[in-house]
This record gives structure tokens, sequence and C-alpha cells, in this order.
């Protein structure tokens, strides 16, 4: 799934999951009656906790679904302590009234038994915090990421068609700050390495306006001298090969050293709302092109 703030290794025993599982955390701010999207993968005794600044009185909703009916969370209240929801990858629709501020914890995980048999799922998850009446409301995009000693903090309203984005980036040896208009939302961001020059690339994930939703990818990379430096965009997809069936509803996540990007598959008699072709995952890496980077199509499937 998405790595969105801190990563961190945390060792322990939580919400019922073996002691020497692997955590991923990452930090969401969920402004109010905002839809987010995340997906991700697990492994064996890997799992995925999302740390959720709520507010007394929001209204959590949440689902999660998955390939695999091993799959499981539990929303841990600040502090840890009794599971306030507990349920399984079934797409089905959870919901929690928040009674006190601070740091929640969604974890994601499977089964002991397919954990110790080291299967693997891959889930979706989708967050809704309703905000009390007479609260002021955050940005609806609002992230902050961190690579060794460089801190990126990310805002946005993201609340029409076209946006602005606001980036800062803190570190050793420099200091800058951004405005990017955006076509669009923004759905997600992860910090990475495609290119293995020791340095990251901020890869924001984007969504047009509308039913569609069509996906892009925005690259900001960390070039020798500090300096951030936009790619290009994705190539389009063909409709006769890759992009065949594709009507927007993309997916994107980093894994190992390739930009994966799934969407469902449409035939000619489908609507918007109901794919019955499946999906498609692309897999990106980050070439050399002239005397720059830029993302290219590695293989398809299917």
């Amino acid at each position: 799934m998405r790595r969105l703030l801190v990563i961190a290794v945390i060792v322990g025993l939580l919400g019922g999951v073996a002691a020497h599982s692997a955590a991923l955390t990452t930090t969401m701010w969920l402004p109010d009656n905002r839809l987010a999207t995340l997906a991700g993968q697990l492994r064996g005794y890997e799992q995925h906790d999302y740390r959720l600044p709520l507010r007394q009185g929001q209204l959590l909703r949440l689902s999660l679904g998955s390939n695999k009916p091993s799959t499981r969370f539990s929303l841990l209240p600040p502090g840890g302590g009794t599971a306030l929801l507990q349920g399984a990858g079934d797409s089905r629709r959870y919901s929690v009234r928040v009674l006190q501020d601070g740091d929640f914890t969604l974890r994601i995980y499977q089964t002991v038994d397919a954990a110790r048999l080291g299967e693997s799922s891959r889930f979706s998850l989708q967050l809704q915090a309703l905000g009390p009446v007479g609260h002021d409301t955050l940005p609806a995009f609002r992230r902050q990421l961190a690579w060794r000693d460089i801190r990126f903090t990310l805002q946005c309203d993201c609340r029409s068609s076209l946006n602005t984005l606001l980036l800062r980036m803190d570190g050793p040896r420099q200091r800058q700050q951004l405005q990017l208009a955006l076509d669009g939302s923004i759905s997600g961001a992860e910090l990475a390495d495609l290119n293995a020059d020791g340095r990251p690339e901020l890869y924001l994930y984007l969504q047009s306006a509308g039913s569609g939703s069509y996906g892009s990818v925005l690259t900001l990379l960390l070039d020798a001298r500090q300096q951030l430096q936009q790619l290009p965009a994705l190539p389009p997809l063909a409709a006769d090969a890759a992009g065949q069936g594709y009507m927007g509803h993309d997916q994107f996540e980093i894994a190992g050293q390739r930009l994966l990007r799934r969407f469902p598959l449409y035939r000619p008699q489908d609507s918007n709302t109901t794919p019955t072709g499946g999906w498609r995952e692309l897999r990106y890496r980050l070439a050399a092109s002239g005397d720059g980077w830029q993302l290219q199509l590695e293989s398809s499937t299917p």
C-alpha cells in the first residue's frame, strides 16, 4: 500500500499480529468529508499501520477490500489498547464515532495461519472522516514525507479541477519552496530512489476531476545540486496495447525499483461504475533519457 509520510520499523504485538512482524507506518491527515483511497500489499507477517490524527466528534468511515480472505484490520485508540473496530477485507463499510482527540492506528495484516505459510495479499482501503459541525477544515491534501535527513511538506486545497500545490523541502544543505499548478487533485504521494543514485524522487499521484478519475503522475527529482526538477509526464496509454479497456480509476504504488499502475478494464458494454474485464498492471522504470530521466513503460500484465 501506499507510503505517504514517515516510514519506521515497529516491533511489537498489537491487534493479534506476531511479534516478529514488520510494520510500515504511514501518517495521514483526513480532511473533513474527503474520501481517501489507498492500495498496498502484504507478505507473510508484514503489516501496514496507518496513523490517523482525528478530532473528538468525527465520524470515521472505512472499507477494506482484498483479493484474499485472510486480510484483516484493527482500529486501535491512541496509546493502544482494545481495538475499536475489527474486520476482514470483504469491502464491508464500517464506521465509528471518535470520542477523543489523538492519533488512532489502523492496522492491516494477515491472519496468523496465512502469515505462517508466507502468503501474500493485495488490499485497497477507503477512508473518510466526517467533521463535527463548527470545526475548521484542513486542506484537502496535507502530507509530510522524510528521506534520511530531508523532509518534504506538501499542502493542497485540492477541492476543484485546477489546484495549486505548496511544496517545501528542508534539507541539511538546501531549503526550497515551490508552487506547482495541478490539473486535478492529489490521491497520494511517495518518495523513492528508482534510479538508484542515492537521492530521492517525489512521486505525486494525480486524479482528474469527474467520474472517470483518470490518473497521472507528477515526478520531482532531487538532482546532484540539491535542486528539485520536474520530469516528463507518463507517456499516454496506447488504445491498441496497454491502454485497451482503460477508463480511468488508476491506483499507483512503488514496489521495489518500479512504479506500478493498476486499473480496471472495461468491456464495450460496461458502464463507468461496473467494469467487468478484470485488472491490468503496468510496470514503469525510471530510465535515462537524453540529459535527464523519464518513466518508461517496462511491462504490462495481462
